[in-house]
């Protein structure tokens, strides 16, 4: 799945050739190119023990980031609880950016629940919505 969003993300944004600093990506890792990129402009940056895990499921506020930070290019400020799950951390800015713009919305429970794995569906879904502008189709 991560491939797919990455891949799909690659059509996005332009890239460069050198290969990212996380311990687990070599420049033979598929989609190295955009990683490194995500990574110098400050979109990724891994875990704390220096990996990236190209190869780990994304979940839901992962996406979110990658979404409005990396493909969109917006920065969004202080934006944080909009959902029961949501308050202050890392990924609150993005994801309530992306709930007040109408591009998400949380399960029957009212949660987001950002830690979830993304389905194929969710994923589309995220992405079509955010580039699409509202009132079109």
């Amino acid at each position: 799945m991560r491939n797919y969003l990455l891949s799909i993300l690659s059509l996005m944004l332009v890239t460069n050739y050198a290969h990212a600093n996380f311990s687990d990506v070599s420049a033979n890792t598929p989609n190295a190119q955009s990683i490194n990129d995500l990574q110098k402009r400050g979109i990724f940056s891994g875990y704390s023990d220096g990996s990236f895990k190209p190869f780990a499921a994304i979940n839901r506020a992962e996406l979110m980031k990658i979404i409005v930070q990396g493909a969109l290019n917006i920065k969004p400020s202080d934006n944080k609880n909009c959902f029961p799950d949501v308050h202050e951390e890392w990924f609150a800015p993005f994801v309530c950016y992306a709930s007040n713009a109408g591009w998400v919305k949380g399960y029957p429970d009212g949660k987001f629940n950002p830690s979830q794995t993304l389905t194929q569906a969710e994923a589309l879904k995220m992405i079509v919505v955010s580039i699409i502008p509202q009132g079109s189709a």
